[in-house]
């Protein structure tokens, strides 16, 4: 399961989990599909720097807090109008 979840991940560039999910899903069948071994990977995964978690909530949807995955390395910004968070990230 880590090493279909890691190249997943790498392979899409990032990946929200339920996508990701449906296409682990798809590859092995969902009756193969262990919930509790995919959590503790993937969390194992963020753990050992291996995958970078973005958490996040969307206007509309302020109660829920969702989760991308991205390959190690990847850096964030974010602006909001001109007000430049991070230098790194190019404008």
């Amino acid at each position: 399961m880590r090493d279909i979840i890691l190249r997943m991940v790498n392979s899409l560039n990032g990946i929200e989990i339920v996508t990701l999910i449906i296409k682990i899903m798809g590859e092995n069948g969902p009756l193969e599909f262990n919930r509790d071994d995919f959590t503790y990977q993937l969390k194992k995964l963020v753990e050992d720097n291996e995958i970078v978690e973005l958490k996040y909530t969307s206007p509309q949807l302020k109660h829920r807090i969702k989760s991308m995955y991205f390959p190690k390395g990847t850096i964030f910004g974010n602006q909001i109008g001109n007000n430049k968070q991070n230098p790194s990230i190019p404008t």
